[in-house]
């Protein structure tokens, strides 16, 4: 009878998975964003976390995350806790009107600070994806300078 309890005990325990549960590793991470170069306080910016190419780096609404600060004139810190595990890209807009768009002159060019992680550059078009893009593993903090370009 025994025997009958502690085998039946064992198929129970195994059937739950306690015997076999390995500890889980966080699937996310924490990206530190500094923003470095703001030239005045006027405004807000806007910095959003990529998870991938999609809409990078001008349709905020596909990206995985977004937040907006006051600006502050020279450096300006933000912090997405909890960010998905992977590859990512970071882009920024310094909005001093507050109009919540990037502005630009007739050709295109930005009227308004912006900047990428990496500081990918922008040629004859915004910055890239993959020349933005870095990764960040499991329980990871990841600090990401970001220097603004006017």
């Amino acid at each position: 009878m025994r025997r009958a309890a502690t085998a039946l005990l064992f198929v129970v325990a195994a059937a739950s998975g306690e015997l076999w549960a390995q500890p889980t590793a966080a699937k996310t991470g924490q990206v530190i964003v500094d923003v470095v170069g703001l030239h005045s306080a006027q405004g807000r910016v806007f910095v959003a976390l990529w998870c991938n190419g999609t809409g990078f780096p001008g349709e905020v609404k596909k990206a995985c995350a977004s937040k907006v600060a006051n600006a502050q004139k020279g450096r300006l810190r933000v912090v997405f806790d909890a960010a998905p595990v992977g590859d990512f890209a970071v882009s920024m807009i310094h909005d001093e009107n507050s109009n919540n768009t990037l502005d630009r002159n007739f050709l295109g060019i930005p009227k308004e600070g912006w900047g990428a992680s990496r500081d990918a550059k922008a040629s004859f078009g915004p910055p890239s994806y993959p020349d933005a893009r870095l990764t960040l593993a499991a329980g990871e903090k990841k600090q990401v300078v970001v220097h603004v370009q006017y």
